[in-house]
C-alpha cells in the first residue's frame, strides 16, 4: 500500500499546518483506542449485523462506519452486554465474520480482513482530489477529515480546504466526511478511473440538529450555520405519505428571487398571479391554504381569499413544501394545495450574518415620481397619526350621518389640510437583513434562539394603459359602446416593509422540547396615481376628458405566534405527542385615501376646438360642477377611511403510536376560531346644498343658499388643490364647498368562523416496508357567520349569512417502492373549499387602486372536492443524492366551485370600474399531467458539465365547468353552459433552470425561466346560450362586458454569486430579462382564448374589429440587483 500524499503549502506556514495535522491525527488515534475500552451496557434483539451496528452507534454516539455489502449476509442472536468494553462487544458481534474493527481518525471502521483498496498487480491507480467548503458561505474548511468507507484510507484537508487521495484502486467509493461542528456526511458512488484525476468538491453542513453538542475549536465556538438542502428536501419528499413538491433553501439561494412570491414559481405545478398570489395545478388562489410554521395564515386581502406571498422575504425562508394530495392530518379546506412555509429556526450555534441589497429598476430608479406629503414614519410602514380619522366625525363604525348636522367649519378642521403634490427622484431599491443565532445552558436544559430582522424599501413607477371595448369601438358600433373608454394611468408607489422573526427552542432532553415562534410583518404602501380617460374613438369630438388623482396609503400588519411542544412519552420513541397553540393578528388599514376628480373640454383630434379656445381649459373639479349623476356621487373629491381587523386563535394536539414496525397510528384534533371586523367611513366634497348622493346639479330643491354660491370657490382648478381645505372655501354661509358624510350602516360588516376537527390515520407497512398504505378520515364542523346591511329604497336592511356544514373527509394513499430507487404513489382524498367573509358578505366596496367594484354574495355555498393522484418517482443514485424524476397525473371533481365573475353592463358602466362578484356553478372537473426533473449533467463528458445541473418541471391542465338552470329570467343568472375553463386555471405551467456551481471557488450561476398559460381573470355573466332560450334577454346579455383574460408572461431571470473573501459573498441578479409586460384582455369572442385584435371585412366589405382587445397593460421593467452577505 502506497502512502497517502497530503497536499500542503511549501511555506513555513504550510509546514506548521502539517505538524498540527499530524498532532491532531495522533490525538485522534489515542482517543479512538480509549473509546474501544469504554464500558457499554446494551441489549441486542435477533437482527441483522447492520442493524446491530447502527444501534451500537446510536447508544455510544461514536462514528462507526461500514459498507452495506460487507455486512448484509450476517445476522446476530439476541444477547445482552453489561459494562462490557466496546472492543469486547465488537469481538463478539464479528467473531463469525471475516470482518474486524480498525481505528481511523475519529472513525471506527468495520472492514474485511483483506483491504479492498489494495492495488492488484498491473492495475493503474487513479487520483481523487477536491476542496471542502462550508455549505452556505463556500469558506474552505481546513482540517476536515475524509475517509474511504470500508477501508482505513483517510486524509485531512489542508489550510485551504483541499484534500487528495493518490494511487488508489479504480472503483466507486463512498466518501465519509467529518469536521468539528459540522454534520458527518457520506457521498456514495464517487467513481475513480484508472490513470485519471477526479475532482470532487464537498459542501459541509453545519450541525443543525439541536441534539448536536456545541463544540469548540481553536478556543472559539463554531459559528457556521446551514439551512435546508436539496438532498434533505428530496429525502422529505421521498418519505412523505402523499404527493408533495417543494423547494429548499439551497435552491432558493441559486435564484434571483427576493420574496416567497418569486420562490414558489420554481415549484412544479405552481404559478403566481398579480405577483402575489399562488395558483396550484391551475386552481386559483382561493383554492389553496397557507401555513406559516404550521399556523394557518390569514387571508391578507380585503377583497378576496388569498395570502400575499410577496410579504415574505427570502432571507427568512428555510423551505416551502406543497402538499398536493390530501391526508387526514391536514386541514381540509383546500383543493389545489396545502402550502407549508417554514421559516429559518434556531440552531445550536452562535452566529451572525448580514446582507445588503441595492437594486435598479428600469423605468423607475433615477426617474421623477409624483408623491404627496405623508407622515414621518411612512418609511417604517405605518402612519404616525397624520392621516387619522378626525375625532370630530366619530369613530370608524359611525354610520348615523349625524356629522352632517354639525357646523361646516367644525367638520373640516380635524382633517389633514395638506394636499401638496411634489416630484422626487426614485432612489435605488434597498433591502437589509440580519440573522443572529445563539444558545444558552439553563441547568440541564438548553435554550436556542434565532433573531432576524429584514428591512426593505422599494419604488415602482408604472405607466398603465386601460381600455374597454375594441380600439376606437365607438367608430364601428353604435350599440353597447357608449361607455367604452381608454386612457393612461401614471402610478407611483413606495413600499416600506419590516419583518421581525424571533424563535426560541427550549430543549429539556432528547425526548422533550418546546418551541415558541414569532413572526411580525409590517408593510406600508404609499401611492400616488393620475388617470386620464376619454372616449374610445378616433373621430373628432367635442366632449369631456376625465382625470382622477389618487393619494393612497395602505398599512398591513401581520403577527403570527406559535407555541408548540414535542414529546416522546416512551424511551423507545414509540409513543409521541405534539401540541400547538397559535394566535394570528392581521390589520389592513387604509387611512385618508384621497381621490380628486377633474374634467375639461377636449377635441378628440388632439387639439382644442376654436369654439372653446376662449374658455378656461385647465382641469376643473368635477362632482357637482358636472352634469352626470355619477359625478355627483363621486364628488369633487372624496376622503376614504377603512380598517380590517382579523384575529385567529387555534389549538391542536396530535398523538402518534408505533405499534410495531408494520403499523403506526396517528390521531389528533384541530380547533380554530376567527373573527373579522371591517368598517369604513366615506366623505365627499361638493358645492354647498347638494345633500345625498342622487341630486343633479340643476336640482335646487335642497340648495338652501343657491343664489349666493360663489362660482370662484366651487369651480376650483387642479392647481388650487393645495389651498382649498380651509375656511375660505368651506364657509358656514353656504357660498362655497361642503363636506358630506356618506357613511351608512351598510359600510361595515362582522364575520366569525369556528372550526372543530378531529382525525384518525394509520400507516400500514407490508412486504419488508416496501408497501405503505396510509388511510385516514377527518371530521370537520365549520360555521361561518357574517352580519352586514344593505341600502335599498332609502332604507337600511340587515342581512346575515350563517353557513354551517359538517364534512366527513376520507383519504387513502398507497406508496409502493417497486425498486430501491423507484416509488409509485396513488391517492384519493376529499376536501372542501369554503367562502371567505368578503365573498359571503353583501358588502359592496370599491378598490380605487385596481379600479374594481367588488360585491359579495350571501348565497354562496362551500365547494366539495374529490382529489385523485397517481405519481411515479425515480431517485437516481449518485454522490450528491439530490436528483429526482417525477411523472404524475391528477383528477379533481368539484361540486359548487366558487368563481370570480365580472358583473358589468356597458349601458350602466358609469363609474368606469370593473364590477366583480362571486357565484357557484354546479360542478367542475380539473385534470392534468405534471413532470419534474432535477438532474446533474455530469454524465456528459467534459469538466464543465460536472458542475452543471438542470431543474425542469411542467404541467398540462384541462378544466371544464358546467351549469344547468331553468329558463333564464334575467341577465343576472349564469344560465346553462358546459365546457368552459375554470376561472383562474392556466392550461400549462413551465419552469426551467440551468445551474452552475463550483464549490471550490465559491461560484454559482443560474438561468431560470417561468411561464404559465392564459387564464380567466374574471368570468362574464354574458351567456350567449341564454339568448337562444329567452330571446327577450338579447339586448341585456349583449350589453354585458366580456370575460377578462390574464395573458402569459414569459419570465427569464439570471443569478450570479461569488465568494470574495472568507464568508463574504457578492451576488448579482437580473429579473425579467425579456422585459415582458403584464397584460389583461377582454374576451370579445367568448371562447376563453386570446386572439389578438385586428380588422377584417364583413360580408358588406366594411372593416370591423375582431379578436380580443387589450384591457390593461404595463411594463414592470428589468430589475438589477447587487447584494453582499457576510457571516461572523
Amino acid at each position: 500500500m502506497e502512502k497517502i500524499v497530503l497536499e500542503r503549502n511549501r511555506s513555513g506556514k504550510g509546514s506548521f499546518c502539517v505538524f498540527i495535522v499530524f498532532f491532531t491525527l495522533l490525538c485522534g488515534v489515542l482517543t479512538a483506542q480509549q473509546r474501544l475500552q469504554t464500558p457499554v451496557t446494551i441489549t441486542f434483539q435477533q437482527q441483522s449485523l447492520a442493524q446491530a451496528l447502527r444501534q451500537l452507534q446510536t447508544a455510544t454516539g461514536m462514528a462507526i462506519t461500514f459498507t452495506e455489502a460487507s455486512v448484509k449476509n450476517y445476522q446476530i442472536t439476541a444477547q445482552t452486554f453489561t459494562a462490557t468494553p466496546l472492543a469486547g462487544i465488537f469481538q463478539t458481534l464479528l467473531q463469525k465474520t471475516n470482518l474486524h474493527v480498525k481505528e481511523s481518525g475519529i472513525y471506527l471502521v468495520i472492514v474485511p480482513v483483506e483491504n479492498p483498496a489494495e492495488k492488484p498487480a498491473g492495475t493503474k491507480p487513479g487520483t481523487l482530489r477536491g476542496r471542502i467548503v462550508d455549505f452556505e458561505t463556500a469558506q474552505p474548511l481546513a482540517g476536515a477529515t475524509v475517509q474511504l468507507e470500508g477501508s482505513d484510507l483517510h486524509t485531512v484537508a489542508n489550510e485551504k480546504g483541499y484534500y487528495s487521495f493518490k494511487n488508489i484502486l479504480p472503483a466507486k467509493y463512498t466518501l465519509l466526511v467529518s469536521y468539528a461542528g459540522y454534520q458527518r456526511n457520506s457521498f456514495p458512488d464517487v467513481a475513480v478511473e484508472a490513470d485519471k484525476t477526479v475532482v470532487f468538491d464537498i459542501k459541509m453542513l453545519a450541525a443543525g440538529s439541536l441534539k448536536e453538542v456545541v463544540v469548540n475549536a481553536s478556543a472559539q465556538r463554531i459559528k457556521a450555520v446551514s439551512f435546508s438542502t436539496e438532498k434533505q428536501l428530496i429525502g422529505e419528499i421521498r418519505s412523505a405519505n402523499s404527493v408533495v413538491s417543494g423547494i429548499s433553501n439551497e435552491q432558493i439561494s441559486k435564484t434571483a428571487d427576493r420574496s416567497a412570491a418569486e420562490v414558489v414559481k420554481r415549484i412544479a405545478g405552481i404559478t403566481v398571479t398579480d405577483d402575489r398570489f399562488i395558483v396550484v395545478r391551475g386552481m386559483n388562489q382561493r383554492y389553496n391554504i397557507t401555513y406559516l410554521n404550521n399556523n394557518i395564515a390569514p387571508s391578507t386581502e380585503l377583497y378576496s381569499r388569498a395570502f400575499a406571498y410577496d410579504l415574505l422575504p427570502t432571507s427568512i425562508i428555510d423551505r416551502i413544501l406543497v402538499y398536493k394530495s390530501p391526508t387526514a392530518e391536514l386541514f381540509g379546506d383546500y383543493a389545489g394545495g396545502a402550502v407549508k412555509v417554514f421559516t429559518k429556526n434556531a440552531k445550536p450555534v452562535r452566529h451572525l450574518d448580514l446582507g445588503l441589497q441595492l437594486s435598479y429598476r428600469e423605468g423607475t430608479t433615477g426617474k421623477d415620481m409624483v408623491s404627496y406629503k405623508g407622515s414621518k414614519t411612512d418609511w417604517l410602514g405605518f402612519d404616525n397619526g397624520l392621516r387619522k380619522l378626525p375625532a370630530e366625525v366619530g369613530d370608524m363604525r359611525d354610520g348615523s350621518g349625524l356629522i352632517n348636522l354639525k357646523p361646516l367649519q367644525e367638520k373640516v378642521k380635524g382633517f389633514n389640510p395638506d394636499f401638496t403634490l411634489y416630484k422626487r427622484k426614485a432612489m435605488p431599491d434597498m433591502q437589509f437583513y440580519l440573522n443572529f443565532f445563539d444558545n444558552w445552558k439553563l441547568g440541564k436544559w438548553r435554550l436556542y434562539n434565532l433573531s432576524s430582522l429584514t428591512y426593505q424599501l422599494d419604488n415602482r413607477n408604472y405607466s398603465i394603459y386601460r381600455q374597454t371595448g375594441y380600439y376606437n369601438s365607438q367608430d364601428y358600433f353604435t350599440y353597447y359602446t357608449e361607455h367604452d373608454r381608454r386612457g393612461y394611468e401614471q402610478q407611483a408607489t413606495q413600499i416600506a416593509r419590516v419583518n421581525l422573526l424571533e424563535n426560541f427552542t427550549l430543549r429539556f432532553n432528547n425526548r422533550h422540547s418546546i418551541v415558541w415562534q414569532n413572526f411580525l410583518l409590517n408593510e406600508g404602501r404609499s401611492q400616488t396615481s393620475s388617470t386620464i380617460k376619454e372616449k374610445n374613438t378616433g373621430r373628432a369630438y367635442i366632449g369631456q376628458r376625465f382625470k382622477t388623482v389618487l393619494n393612497s396609503f395602505q398599512q398591513r400588519t401581520l403577527y403570527t405566534g406559535n407555541l408548540n411542544g414535542s414529546h416522546y412519552l416512551r424511551a423507545d420513541s414509540s409513543l409521541s405527542a405534539n401540541w400547538n397553540l397559535g394566535y394570528t393578528f392581521y390589520l389592513d388599514n387604509r387611512p385618508d385615501q384621497r381621490r380628486m376628480n377633474y374634467s375639461t373640454m377636449y377635441d378628440g383630434r388632439g387639439t382644442y376646438n376654436a369654439e372653446y379656445m376662449t374658455q378656461d381649459l385647465r382641469w376643473m373639479a368635477a362632482g357637482s360642477n358636472s352634469s352626470g349623476p355619477i359625478d355627483l356621487l363621486n364628488g369633487m373629491m372624496s376622503r376614504f377611511f377603512q380598517q380590517n381587523h382579523q384575529h385567529t386563535y387555534n389549538a391542536a394536539v396530535d398523538f402518534g403510536y408505533v405499534v410495531n414496525r408494520f403499523l403506526e397510528v396517528k390521531a389528533g384534533s384541530y380547533n380554530l376560531f376567527r373573527t373579522r371586523n371591517v368598517a369604513r367611513r366615506y366623505f365627499k366634497v361638493n358645492r354647498y346644498g347638494t345633500q345625498g348622493r342622487t341630486l343633479y346639479e340643476n336640482d335646487q330643491s335642497e340648495a338652501s343658499n343657491a343664489r349666493v354660491t360663489n362660482q370662484e370657490l366651487i369651480r376650483w382648478k387642479e392647481q388650487d388643490l393645495p389651498y382649498i381645505w380651509n375656511d375660505k372655501y368651506f364657509r358656514n354661509d353656504g357660498s362655497g364647498l361642503e363636506v358630506y358624510d356618506g357613511t351608512t350602516p351598510a359600510d361595515a360588516y362582522l364575520g366569525s368562523e369556528q372550526n372543530n376537527s378531529g382525525y384518525v390515520m394509520t400507516d400500514w407497512k407490508f412486504f419488508h416496508q416496501r408497501l405503505t398504505v396510509n388511510a385516514g378520515v377527518r371530521l370537520e364542523y365549520n360555521r361561518q357567520r357574517v352580519s352586514a346591511a344593505i341600502s335599498a329604497g332609502g332604507f337600511v336592511l340587515p342581512v346575515s349569512a350563517d353557513l354551517k356544514k359538517t364534512s366527513l373527509l376520507p383519504s387513502f394513499n398507497i406508496n409502493w417502492t417497486a425498486l430501491r430507487q423507484l416509488t409509485i404513489r396513488a391517492g384519493y382524498g376529499r376536501t372542501v373549499n369554503r367562502p371567505d367573509f368578503k365573498e359571503l358578505s353583501p358588502f359592496s366596496d370599491i378598490d380605487y387602486v385596481n379600479q374594481e367594484e367588488i360585491a359579495g354574495n350571501p348565497k354562496l355555498l362551500a365547494s366539495t372536492i374529490d382529489n385523485y393522484d397517481l405519481r411515479l418517482e425515480w431517485y437516481p443514485s449518485g454522490p450528491a443524492q439530490n436528483e429526482l424524476f417525477n411523472l404524475g397525473v391528477f383528477y379533481k371533481h368539484i361540486n359548487n366551485p366558487i368563481e370570480r365573475f365580472r358583473d358589468e353592463k356597458n349601458a350602466y358602466d358609469l363609474s368606469g370600474y370593473t364590477g366583480i362578484t362571486y357565484k357557484n356553478p354546479q360542478k367542475a372537473v380539473v385534470y392534468g399531467i405534471e413532470a419534474e426533473i432535477r438532474k446533474s449533467l455530469s454524465f456528459i463528458p467534459g469538466n464543465i458539465f460536472r458542475r452543471l445541473s438542470v431543474n425542469l418541471n411542467g404541467t398540462l391542465i384541462k378544466s371544464e365547468v358546467s351549469n344547468k338552470e331553468p329558463k333564464p329570467t334575467s341577465t343576472l343568472v349564469m344560465g346553462s353552459f358546459s365546457g368552459r375553463p375554470l376561472q383562474g386555471q392556466a392550461p400549462y405551467v413551465i419552469n426551467a433552470g440551468l445551474y452552475y456551481e463550483n464549490p471550490g471557488t465559491g461560484t454559482r450561476f443560474g438561468l431560470i425561466l417561468n411561464e404559465s398559460g392564459t387564464n380567466v381573470y374574471a368570468v362574464s355573466l354574458r351567456n350567449l346560450n341564454s339568448i337562444k332560450e329567452e330571446p327577450g334577454l338579447e339586448s341585456g346579455i349583449l350589453s354585458m362586458r366580456p370575460s377578462i383574460l390574464e395573458l402569459p408572461r414569459r419570465m427569464l431571470d439570471l443569478s450570479l454569486s461569488q465568494r470574495l473573501y472568507r464568508s463574504l459573498q457578492a451576488r448579482f441578479t437580473v429579473q425579467n430579462l425579456l422585459d415582458k409586460p403584464v397584460r389583461l384582455a377582454e374576451d370579445n369572442n367568448d371562447n376563453y382564448k386570446y386572439e389578438y385584435e385586428h380588422l377584417i371585412k364583413n360580408e358588406a366589405g366594411v372593416l370591423r374589429p375582431t379578436g380580443d382587445n387589450i384591457f390593461l397593460q404595463y411594463n414592470t421593467g428589468r430589475f438589477f440587483n447587487l447584494s453582499f452577505t457576510y457571516a461572523f
